[in-house]
């Protein structure tokens, strides 16, 4: 080409340059303050655990904090059993320092198949946990039981020994008075 750029135009150019540059990096910190936010808002939410099915407590609130690189989230959610195979439960997290961020999230599950067969008799937790307590003390108690039954035998079996002495000693008086007649 025979154009002649003229220093004017160069130096519109490299504005032009830098300014897409700025725009480029600027958008680049956007996208990684993003992914911070969601990041840590994930880790929030994935702390989210219910427990296991109880009859007689059916709703739980569960909390969870989450972090990532420089970002902090705390997360709250609820979980409610229906009965034993369908659970709904549901979680919203927080996070930001100038604008706050958020991330909410739904779910149900419900189990399927006919399973095993077997009927399954759920046993909670805290019912295992009384029947343990209960068990702990009748054991305690048939080891006191027994202690002392074995006490009972060391002390009859140390008698019998010196019942069996005093019975020898009778004898060889008895035979010393047969034997002088």
């Amino acid at each position: 080409s025979t154009d002649v750029v003229t220093g004017k135009q160069l130096y519109a150019m490299q504005n032009s340059n830098n300014n897409f540059k700025n725009e480029v990096n600027e958008r680049i910190d956007n996208v990684k303050d993003e992914v911070r936010d969601v990041g840590s808002l994930s880790a929030a939410l994935a702390g989210l655990h219910p427990m296991q099915y109880d009859p007689k407590a059916p709703a739980q609130v569960m909390a969870a904090l989450g972090h990532y690189k420089d970002r902090q989230a705390v997360a709250v959610g609820a979980s409610y059993y229906f009965n034993d195979r369908f659970m709904m439960s549901t979680g919203i997290a927080l996070s930001g320092e100038k604008k706050t961020k958020t991330m909410a999230n739904v779910g149900f599950t419900l189990k399927l198949g006919k399973g095993s067969g077997v009927t399954y008799n759920e046993t909670p937790q805290y019912v295992v946990q009384n029947e343990v307590k209960r068990l702990t003390v009748e054991n305690q108690e048939l080891k006191t039981k027994l202690n002392n039954q074995e006490n009972k035998i060391n002390a009859q079996s140390l008698e019998n020994e010196d019942l069996k002495e005093r019975v020898k000693n009778l004898e060889e008086k008895l035979n010393k008075l047969l034997k002088t007649k």
